[in-house]
């Protein structure tokens, strides 16, 4: 069973990915803010890490920055719903930071569920989405 660590400043966002994750049978740890997140991947080891860009406090392109630099390795999935003007802008420079995928809020859950059980494949056996 593959491991997610979900970032978001907004409990409802966190709650929603969890349940839709554990209903696939992942197992999930979840952060308010992405200042904890390097320690949290030391000790528990994620096989993903799905952040949002823009939080209050530690925002999800240092948390990105500050992951790569650590777990070249570690896939992680950006998620944003920003400004409209900003959303995709933020969305395209955690692709260059090394964001593995990204996805704008409201989320196409088919799109983004294939996604994670492509990346959780390659670290683990492969998790089917049921739809």
């Amino acid at each position: 069973m593959a491991k997610i660590l979900i970032i978001d400043d907004e409990a409802a966002i966190r709650s929603l990915l969890r349940r839709r994750l554990e209903d696939q049978g992942f197992e999930i740890i979840e952060l308010e803010d992405g200042r904890a997140a390097s320690t949290v991947c030391e000790n528990q080891c994620p096989d993903i890490v799905v952040t949002d860009i823009y939080m209050r406090l530690c925002d999800g392109l240092e948390t990105i920055r500050e992951l790569r630099a650590a777990y070249p390795a570690l896939n992680i999935i950006a998620i944003s719903g920003g400004g409209i003007s900003y959303k995709e802008n933020f969305l395209e420079i955690a692709g260059h930071m090394g964001a593995s995928a990204t996805f704008s809020k409201p989320i196409d859950w088919p799109k983004f569920m294939n996604k994670v059980n492509e990346l959780a494949a390659l670290s683990g056996p492969e998790i089917h989405f049921v739809q």
